[in-house]
């Protein structure tokens, strides 16, 4: 009788494992937008909706689509497959991408783009109306948030990704395009759990409508709604189009998940406003075992359990990591004061654990009162300093900029207006007393700008600024080779035409007046000339009037606090008597760190120090790495990186910018690094930077913070007899072409390719190690794009590209896929 029982009970398993197929209508849907000036749009109540690009916050159009179903059936069943099934009123889509919204929203009452209606749009999860004061279930997230901060661009979504080869369509009797797309059960799951609220499309190769919607050149680029698709929503009249979902799913899993056990508080950061709870990560003791499916979160002012406490919000549920891995939480919602907060986990049939607590204090904000600075109150005064009836001195800040025809000030990137008190007192200069006052910590350059103009008709020639060494009560500071003087070059900015800002912006015309603004700073040393003359015949010619004067002034980390005085001087051949003013300097009780804590990186492209100083340096290899070297060491002064990233838009590698190579494929190997290390092997040991090389000031003997290496997607290895999906592409139609059917990276790129890279690259970094290149963070910077390959826009750079993707300033999926993948 024992045996029968159970083996009846063994064939009744299967049974209750067996997978049902339930279909899930859709019960709410909108679409939201940050189309310019359409950001608070609502189409909650529209007929269709248009869908159109991806995941790009400050230029393409992205138009997504939200949706809610209906996911009783679900209840106590595990999802095992899903589909989506949508309709296209216009257009057709070539990828889709679908992910979770973090957020409560709601539908709205607008139609085809009403505002004022209430509900979800690209600003708001519930629009609180113009005049309205939003409150929390307005806010997508937090206030600023916007649709992005719950959907693409939060790290803890789920995302569900379906490429050309895997929609299915099909076209109805009257037209209507069927799309069929796979749906990653977890995503299902969670909708059907209440840890989504429903889920957004978009347009995983928005490239193509982009490639399609230009007309002609493309420049200056217009958005060309024509190209938009429409999608049908659940407010059509023919429920047979409205989306709908279709599931597997599987019962038996009755089993809730472990118990969040202790809940340590980490931290509280009172300025951020950010609590840290770790804990062991809970296992699913259901069927499918493992990680759980994820979290909610509960808090309230006194330990009253899970059914008396609020919710916290779906945005700050972490993604589960392993079972018995540490879980780490970080809360921003909860204000100042003593919270009890509750967790529990959800498995993927929706059952739910006990829930654990742990008590929080948030402290108040922090009150932050800065000291006001003392200054010189006295009257500005008028008072000129000049000297023989030529020449007027005064000194600014390095911040400011003069123009040397007028004598302006810049206030903005534009514009000039005349120089007025601050000529006679400003944050460095009191012509009252003929005295620079600077202020430095030790280990810092200080900077400020002497001012020379002339007077009336006359002319200064053969000029020479001298700064004596600086004087103090405790030592003093040499003047060599710790202060530097520099002639200010300047640059003719002329008035520009129309200027291409971007796809959002459109065409934006700019009022550049024109006006000679300061750039490069000459050295007043060799192998410049020390001497220059006012006005200049090498550079403005005879209507400049004044000279801007850049002084660098060092401060030895060995100098002891306390003040110390020299003077500047100016002499000219028309000058009877060297023109003299004051400088004091303020050294403070601090000291900077060698080591530089902000990283300032002076980016630039395509071997830009060979392009700058032409082709004939480039022939002189140890002239080009003098200049090279004195160009980094002049960075480093000034606590910056220089960093050049050695390829270009073609995938052309300079020669001496990476080492030699040789081999293919899975066997590219690095021939020799000879040349190599002996171009950058200084800069990332430091020695570049020492005395014996002639440097002096900050950051003696460190090594560069940081370094572009060469690796892209055209090196090592070339993209075209590794890569499947190669085609010449001559124009942006071929691209639009093309792109409806690529694939993934993965997909197409051989394994020759990919073992070929991740070799040299683990190669490269155990050389590293051998020559003591350890100090320097070593960078993949993936720049190129595919305008540069197929004509896009019609620019003069642009069809010898290398790269299928938009590697930099990525827009759609294929490009971060293609970003991914490199990385």
């Amino acid at each position: 009788m024992r045996l029968t029982a159970l083996l009846l009970a063994l064939t009744l398993i299967p049974a209750m494992l067996a997978a049902e197929a339930v279909r899930l209508e859709v019960t709410a849907d909108a679409m939201v937008t940050n189309e310019r000036g359409h950001s608070r749009d609502n189409w909650g109540q529209s007929v269709s909706v248009p869908v159109r690009q991806n995941q790009n916050w400050s230029g393409f159009e992205t138009k997504a689509y939200l949706a809610r179903f209906d996911m009783s059936a679900l209840e106590g069943r595990s999802p095992q497959k899903a589909w989506l099934n949508i309709f296209l009123a216009r257009g057709e889509l070539y990828g889709i991408g679908l992910c979770s919204v973090l957020s409560r929203w709601h539908e709205g009452g607008g139609l085809n783009g009403q505002t004022n209606k209430g509900g979800a749009n690209w600003n708001w999860a519930d629009d609180p109306g113009v005049d309205a004061e939003p409150g929390a279930a307005n806010y997508w997230a937090w206030p600023g948030s916007g649709v992005y901060s719950v959907t693409w661009a939060h790290p803890d979504l789920i995302y569900s990704h379906a490429g050309p080869a895997e929609l299915v369509k099909n076209r109805l009797d009257d037209g209507t395009l069927h799309v069929r797309l796979s749906v990653y059960p977890e995503l299902v799951a969670a909708m059907a759990a209440g840890l989504s609220d429903g889920l957004l499309l978009t347009d995983d190769k928005g490239q193509v409508a982009e490639g399609l919607s230009l007309k002609g050149s493309g420049k200056p680029y217009r958005y060309n709604l024509a190209e938009d698709i429409y999608l049908f929503t659940s407010e059509i009249q023919e429920p047979a189009l409205r989306p709908f979902l279709e599931v597997e799913t599987a019962a038996g899993d009755t089993k809730a998940p472990s118990v969040i056990g202790a809940i340590e508080l980490e931290s509280v950061d009172p300025f951020s406003r950010m609590a840290l709870l770790t804990f062991t990560a809970p296992g699913d003791d259901g069927h499918t075992g493992g990680r759980v499916l994820g979290y909610e979160g509960r808090f309230s002012a006194d330990d009253s359990g899970w059914d008396a406490a609020a919710a916290l919000p779906l945005w700050e549920m972490p993604r589960p990591v392993a079972a018995g891995a540490t879980q780490k939480l970080h809360l921003a919602s909860l204000k100042s004061g003593t919270w009890y907060v509750y967790l529990r986990a959800v498995d993927e049939a929706g059952n739910r654990g006990e829930p654990g607590v742990v008590k929080v204090t948030m402290p108040g904000v922090p009150v932050v009162k800065l000291t006001v600075p003392s200054g010189d109150e006295s009257p500005i005064g008028t008072a000129e300093v000049t000297f023989g009836g030529v020449l007027r001195l005064w000194a600014c800040s390095d911040l400011t900029k003069v123009d040397p025809v007028g004598g302006g000030v810049l206030t903005d990137g534009t514009n000039y207006r005349p120089a007025g008190g601050e000529r006679f007192r400003n944050a460095v200069w009191s012509s009252r007393d003929k005295k620079v006052r600077l202020t430095s910590a030790r280990g810092e350059v200080t900077a400020f700008q002497l001012i020379l103009e002339r007077l009336g008709e006359s002319k200064l020639s053969n000029v020479s600024v001298r700064v004596s060494d600086l004087a103090g009560k405790r030592g003093n500071i040499s003047a060599a080779p710790n202060i530097e003087t520099f002639r200010l070059w300047y640059m003719d900015v002329q008035p520009r035409p129309e200027e291409l800002i971007g796809p959002w912006e459109l065409v934006e015309h700019k009022d550049h007046k024109a006006a000679w603004h300061a750039d490069a700073c000459l050295p007043l040393s060799e192998p410049f000339s020390s001497t220059f003359s006012l006005p200049s015949g090498d550079n403005l010619g005879e209507f400049q009037r004044n000279q801007s004067v850049w002084i660098d002034l060092f401060v030895p980390n060995k100098a002891r606090p306390g003040t110390y005085r020299g003077t500047v001087s100016v002499s000219a051949d028309e000058l009877d008597r060297p023109a003299e003013l004051a400088i004091e300097l303020k050294v403070l009780p601090i000291e900077l760190p060698k080591k530089v804590s902000w990283t300032l990186e002076l980016n630039g492209y395509s071997y830009g120090i060979q392009n700058l100083f032409g082709e004939q340096v480039g022939r002189d290899p140890e002239r080009l790495l003098k200049i090279e070297r004195r160009t980094y060491q002049l960075a480093h002064k000034h606590r910056s990186t220089l960093n050049i990233l050695p390829y270009s838009q073609s995938g052309t590698v300079p020669e001496g910018s990476a080492p030699l190579l040789k081999g293919e494929g899975a066997d590219i190997k690095v021939a020799s690094w000879t040349d190599w290390d002996r171009r950058y092997g200084d800069l990332l040991t430091g020695r570049a930077f020492t005395a014996g090389q002639g440097y002096h000031g900050p950051g003696e003997g460190m090594p560069l913070e940081h370094i572009y290496l060469p690796f892209h997607e055209n090196w090592p290895l070339p993209v075209e007899p590794y890569y499947a999906d190669f085609a010449e592409i001559r124009s942006r139609d071929e691209f639009t072409e093309w792109a409806k059917s690529s694939r993934a990276l993965r997909e197409a790129f051989s394994s020759e390719y990919q073992q070929g890279i991740t070799s040299l690259s683990r190669r490269f970094f155990e050389h590293f190690k051998r020559r003591g290149y350890t100090g320097t963070n070593f960078q993949f910077y993936f720049n190129n794009k595919y305008y540069f390959k197929s004509q896009f826009f019609g620019t003069r750079n642009e069809g010898r590209g290398s790269s299928f993707w938009l590697l930099d300033e990525p827009v759609d999926y294929d490009d971060y896929e293609a970003n991914n993948f490199y990385i």
